[in-house]
């Protein structure tokens, strides 16, 4: 979105349990929810995953009505997105994040 200032950050943490607690804490300050979208990516020497937000998807047909609130799903990629980065050696954890949303506001009834 034109005007926005969306840009890439990098965080180091000593575990991967360090980072989802700050994972949680970032989830709270923004009233958001980033959710693993595939499997972690294993190389001989890291593991990759990949945390998207729980807005991004598209609409499928359903048999019921929607709910009161409307879709969760927003029909597109919101550009919020988390890659963390866990190297298999010393353990430490790389994040590379954008938590900047766009295509949707940060309703609670979503999450």
């Amino acid at each position: 979105m034109h005007g926005k200032d969306s840009s890439i950050e990098k965080k180091t943490f000593a575990s991967f349990d360090a980072f989802l607690v700050w994972k949680k804490l970032k989830e709270q300050e923004s009233n958001s929810l980033f959710v693993q979208h595939r499997q972690k990516r294993i190389c001989k020497d890291n593991e990759t995953y990949y945390f998207y937000c729980s807005r991004t998807g598209y609409l499928q047909e359903r048999k019921r009505a929607l709910k009161p609130q409307g879709p969760s799903k927003i029909d597109g990629k919101c550009s919020a997105f988390m890659k963390v980065v866990v190297d298999s050696v010393s353990k430490e954890v790389n994040v590379e994040y954008n938590l900047f949303h766009i295509g949707h506001d940060t309703r609670l009834g979503h999450l």
